[in-house]
C-alpha cells in the first residue's frame, strides 16, 4: 500500500480535487483531530460530499489526529 500527504491550505477545492484525481487517489483518510476548516469546503461534512461525487472516497480517523 503507497500513502500519499497532501496540504489544502489556500487551495480551491475544485483544484484540491483534480489534483487528488491526476495522481490516482481513490480514497482521503482525514486526521484531523477536529475536521473543521476556516475554510467551509474544507469542513468534513462539505469536503466528504464533494470528494463523493468526484468518486473519491472519505474517511474520518480522529483517533490518528495532532
Amino acid at each position: 500500500m503507497i500513502i500519499w500527504t497532501i496540504g489544502y491550505e489556500k487551495q480551491r477545492i475544485d483544484r484540491f480535487i483534480a489534483t487528488l484525481q491526476a495522481a490516482g487517489i481513490r480514497r482521503i483518510v482525514d486526521v484531523r483531530d477536529v475536521a473543521w476548516s476556516h475554510n467551509p469546503s474544507y469542513a468534513k461534512k462539505k469536503l466528504e460530499q464533494s470528494l463523493t461525487k468526484a468518486g473519491i472516497g472519505y474517511t474520518h480517523l480522529q483517533a490518528l489526529g495532532n
